[in-house]
């Protein structure tokens, strides 16, 4: 399974916080907004699970990561949550 990590700010607004996301939690959060908006447009020849990824690692401004960036984002998240 691949993994996309992207930044967003933080709770404060400012600070920045790196976030991970697999392709299986892509799909379950985005995929269904995603598929609405193009059958809204007459587009459903472009539904794809691919397609709607490609298209939030381009949203998000995303880039797939390795098991070990993974982990260590996912462990500093944990970190900071104590």
């Amino acid at each position: 399974m691949k993994h996309f990590a992207f930044v967003e700010p933080g709770e404060d607004g400012i600070t920045p916080v790196r976030t991970v996301m697999s392709e299986e939690q892509i799909l379950a959060e985005y995929f269904p907004h995603w598929q609405a908006q193009l059958r809204r447009l007459g587009r459903d020849h472009l539904i794809s699970p691919e397609l709607c990824i490609e298209d939030w690692i381009a949203v998000h401004w995303a880039c797939e990561v390795d098991d070990a960036t993974v982990m260590e984002i996912r462990g500093r998240a944990a970190d900071t949550t104590r």
